[in-house]
């Protein structure tokens, strides 16, 4: 399996600076957004730092036998599962320092949504309510979980899903990376096919436009390029109130 891809990230219709961060590395089939909180300068240094720990252990980590396993070995994990749960495991423990260390950082924390991909397989991990969506012909399936207060919700069966984009508490993030000193990462594993586009995004993305929307902009006749370009701007055009961050890949059968 072959692909292209292409990020692009921007600050958004109201907000001054972009506490977004992407990372595309096409050398390891690595790709995953950060949305940092926590106050002006807190949110910058914890997308920072968490993709900086993240993408160090992705990288150190494509050779398996050089490499420690800090929290162990899940055996019931692919080993590219295992290198994302780890890497964003140690990213959450170095985010978590620094707001110990500092105390204008306290509090500041980072949703993050990466995947791996190789061969016809693809890697998944999520913390927060950044997320991954796969479009396979028509349909567009999240294949993230959602940390937030709304979706615990729904989950626990006390409001219904479709009330969920207009709820007051669709924004409150009940987990984030370095928050606390460990993170429940979710993982998931699954199959590619030629034709896929993985789409990954901040919650500016797909608060601004509906499912329809995106779909329409993936499927468009462009390159990978334009079409993550083309959702930019239709979630601008929506008046984006948050930053956004997009990053489309597309598959194609070797």
């Amino acid at each position: 399996m072959t692909f292209q891809a292409h990020g692009i990230t921007h600050a958004g219709r109201v907000r001054k600076e972009n506490q977004d961060r992407i990372l595309v590395s096409d050398a390891i089939g690595c790709f995953a957004v950060w949305d940092g909180m926590g106050g002006q300068r807190g949110g910058d240094v914890a997308a920072d730092t968490g993709l900086m720990v993240f993408q160090q252990y992705m990288e150190s980590s494509r050779d398996p036998s050089e490499v420690t396993w800090p929290f162990g070995y899940n055996l019931t994990l692919s080993l590219d599962a295992n290198r994302l749960q780890t890497s964003v495991r140690l990213a959450n423990r170095q985010v978590a320092a620094r707001s110990d260390q500092d105390p204008k950082y306290v509090g500041m924390g980072t949703t993050v949504a990466a995947v791996l991909s190789r061969g016809d397989r693809l890697a998944v991990a999520n913390v927060g309510d950044s997320r991954v969506y796969r479009l396979r012909g028509d349909r567009l399936e999240q294949l993230t979980v959602d940390d937030t207060m709304a979706a615990l919700m729904v989950s626990k069966g006390v409001i219904a899903a479709e009330s969920v984009a207009k709820h007051p508490m669709r924004g409150v993030l009940v987990q984030a990376v370095g928050l606390h000193g460990d993170v429940d990462v979710h993982i998931r594993e699954d199959s590619i096919q030629g034709g896929d586009l993985v789409l990954l995004c901040s919650d500016g993305l797909y608060g601004a436009l509906d499912t329809s929307e995106i779909v329409s902009a993936l499927k468009c006749d462009l390159p990978v390029a334009g079409r993550s370009e083309d959702l930019l701007e239709r979630a601008l055009g929506a008046g984006a109130s948050d930053n956004v961050s997009v990053i489309v890949i597309e598959y194609a059968a070797a």
